[in-house]
């Protein structure tokens, strides 16, 4: 019986991986909030300076995270969290890919409007 409701756990938390493993196709609806930005902007300067501390280090590590999952529709730390390990590698990886898309969209706005 119990192994029957750990399959059907895992069987779930797949289903909702595979729902947000891709951003959304509109990349310019890709918005996350300025405050993640800003402070994984600060912790990424913090570490080009100097050898960060473990504590420095997991602060900004925890950011990205947040980061990542904030371009995830319907995805937040709590329900990562309870995720299985090996969903939440393919939802960090789908926080990856929209993080990559959201940057690319912003430097292509910065560009364009450089160009009027």
């Amino acid at each position: 019986m119990v192994r029957l409701k750990v399959k059907v756990v895992f069987c779930a938390a797949l289903l909702l991986a595979m729902a947000v493993s891709a951003p959304p196709a509109d990349a310019s609806a890709l918005r996350p909030p300025p405050h993640l930005v800003d402070g994984y902007g600060r912790c990424v300067v913090q570490s080009e300076r100097a050898p960060m501390t473990r504590a420095s280090a997991e602060v900004c590590g925890h950011l990205y995270l947040l980061l990542k999952l904030s371009l995830l529709p319907d995805m937040d730390h709590a329900r990562y969290t309870a995720l299985p390990p090996e969903v939440r590698a393919q939802v960090s990886a789908a926080g990856y890919r929209a993080l990559r898309e959201w940057r690319r969209t912003k430097r292509r706005q910065e560009h364009e409007s450089l160009r009027y």
